[in-house]
């Protein structure tokens, strides 16, 4: 069978061109075999993970509380339905520097057991309060043995938070809790974390936690359906379980209680001296509105007198017109040689003159 003329005439181009088909052969095989690879070790890097955390004792829960938690309230999350573990830890965010060289923002940790393992890649473990370990990401050749010391640029109640300002560096750790190259966010310095610190538990100075972690009794493999299921489930009952712990937390603090009664009582008073101001503005602003719609009432009865008083102006006007046109005729009416005899009277009034007319003129009738 003879090949037919498109299967020839491709050939013809690929002997015609062979370096460029083999090129676009190429980019397409690397971009199969990509695609291929990723869609296969997707698996891979989700077994990964899971393998991972699960080795480190990740948590479930992470609980935060603006007043922190004591003994009581790891105690009562602990014995929970199937909680596995609950433990307490506490963190801070602190400028820090090696040997005194460079400054660093550091977010510190308390070390953990049965919960966020973390994995030590270089030297040992803390085995007093002076001792800390360090980020490998952050951590160069020679950290071991070098003096951590806490700047002074941090404010005094950071630096109460500490037992001291000084720890010995012995270790370099890989943490579960940073699986990425960020290491968070903070209000120090430049607004970025550089590297975790980890400190035993009595290197803080503070007597309650500020996180607590907890672990499930529950073997569901992480990002799997299961396990989101599970804890959706948990949500529900959990909500309840941390407003008592927060209620009982809050109990706890009398002087919390004390400063949160005697702000209340500053704000009641506040509101009560607001409220009775605004009730004096409301009297006098009424006050002013009853003064002025008893002036608008005098000034529309004096408008409507003013109207009158124009009407009967005008009236008395127009009288006093017909009076003075009325005169003038009686005037024009008088003789000649009356006139001309007339001496000057002195007068008080029209009606005087008209008289004096009406009685000279009567006078001559006869």
């Amino acid at each position: 069978m003879k090949p037919s003329m498109i299967w020839r005439s491709a050939l013809r181009e690929i002997k015609g061109s062979l370096g460029r088909f083999l090129a676009i052969l190429a980019i397409v095989a690397l971009g199969v075999g990509l695609f291929s690879g990723l869609k296969i070790t997707r698996t891979d890097f989700y077994e990964s993970m899971r393998k991972y955390y699960k080795e480190k004792s990740f948590y479930d829960y992470r609980i935060l509380g603006e007043l922190g938690f004591s003994e009581n309230q790891v105690s009562y999350f602990a014995n929970q339905a199937d909680v596995k573990t609950a433990q307490g830890a506490l963190s801070c965010d602190a400028i820090y520097s090696l040997d005194g060289g460079t400054q660093y923002v550091g977010r510190f940790h308390s070390l953990t057991t049965d919960v966020n393992e973390v994995t030590l890649v270089e030297g040992r473990m803390p085995e007093g309060p002076g001792e800390c370990l360090l980020d490998s990401l952050s951590a160069g050749k020679g950290s071991i043995g070098k003096t951590l010391r806490l700047s002074d640029d941090n404010d005094e109640e950071t630096l109460e938070q500490f037992s001291d300002k000084e720890y010995l560096v012995v270790g370099v750790v890989i943490s579960s809790l940073y699986v990425q190259f960020e290491r968070g966010n903070t209000s120090l310095g430049t607004g970025s974390v550089d590297a975790f610190v980890y400190l035993p538990g009595e290197a803080f100075t503070a007597d309650y936690y500020t996180e607590v972690y907890v672990k499930f009794r529950q073997d569901f493999p992480l990002y799997s359906d299961e396990y989101d299921a599970f804890m959706k489930e948990k949500k529900k009952s959990w909500e309840g379980i941390l407003e008592k712990a927060g209620h009982d937390r809050f109990l706890e603090l009398p002087d919390v209680i004390a400063d949160a009664r005697k702000t209340l009582e500053e704000k009641r008073g506040e509101a009560e001296k607001e409220l009775a101001d605004a009730w004096e503005k409301l009297s006098e602003a009424k006050e002013k509105l009853e003064d002025g719609r008893k002036q608008l009432e005098d000034g529309k009865k004096e408008l409507e007198k003013g109207k009158q008083d124009l009407e009967t102006a005008k009236k008395e006007l127009e009288d006093a017109k017909k009076l003075i046109a009325e005169k003038v005729t009686f005037f024009e009416d008088i003789p000649k040689e009356v006139k001309d005899n007339m001496n000057i009277i002195l007068v008080d009034s029209y009606e005087e003159i008209y008289e004096l007319l009406f009685s000279k003129k009567n006078k001559t009738a006869k």
